[in-house]
């Protein structure tokens, strides 16, 4: 009898572990299957003034919103950091894609580049597209970022996106006096804030672009 419930013990011992590796293996398995990608901090070529640093708050915004999605594996910001030791600057527009091979081993680097933030005049159907708001409206936040991905799998870098992401919002009369000051990034009314909604909805369009043409980019490999 005891020889029997010693062999019952031993295979129920046996079946979990079996199943531990089953999940093991298939976490692996879904783990590796996703690409690895690098998310340089945002350069920031604007002469915006904010009492934070905005290339820290629209970088790890965007990370967030990917993250979220759960289809990109993304390297740790410390790892990026690492990577850019010894960078003097980074130029969307050059076309020498060496200094991307930093980065492995990753699968895509993304460098992001905001060109444009500013208020501007609010006139009916001038700036298009637009994100609305109710009631009357005070001015125009127009935003703009350039965005280069690359593909760092094979022997060379090579481009797979290069694109302006434009984001305009309406920013109603009764939001315009809201200085940065008074709801600073990071502080809970900070998204209630026209700064706040708007770079949150830049943020979003920002991931759901790189997990798009990256995914894409993947699956054509």
């Amino acid at each position: 009898m005891r020889l029997f419930y010693s062999l019952l013990v031993a295979l129920c011992v046996l079946s979990s572990c079996s199943a531990k590796n089953s999940n093991v293996s298939h976490l692996r398995n879904t783990t590796y299957s996703k690409p690895s990608v690098a998310l340089v901090p945002l350069i920031n070529h604007t002469e915006t003034e904010l009492p934070w640093d905005i290339s820290k708050e629209i970088t790890l915004g965007t990370r967030e919103y990917l993250l979220k999605k759960n289809s990109l594996y993304l390297s740790t910001p410390d790892e990026t950091d690492s990577d850019l030791i010894g960078v003097q600057d980074i130029n969307l527009l050059d076309d020498d894609l060496e200094m991307a091979n930093r980065f492995h081993p990753n699968d895509f680097v993304v460098l992001m580049e905001l060109i444009k933030h500013e208020e501007l005049p609010y006139v009916r159907q001038a700036i298009k597209p637009v994100y609305p708001a109710s009631g009357k409206i005070a001015y125009v936040l127009s935003m703009m970022i350039r965005i280069k991905v690359l593909d760092i799998r094979g022997d060379e870098p090579k481009v797979v996106l290069r694109e302006i992401v434009r984001s305009n919002h309406l920013i109603p009369e009764a939001l315009s006096q809201v200085h940065p000051e008074a709801r600073p990034w990071g502080s809970v009314s900070y998204y209630h804030s026209p700064l706040g909604m708007s770079h949150r909805r830049l943020e979003r369009d920002l991931a759901q672009r790189l997990e798009t043409y990256i995914s894409s980019a993947q699956n054509r490999s």
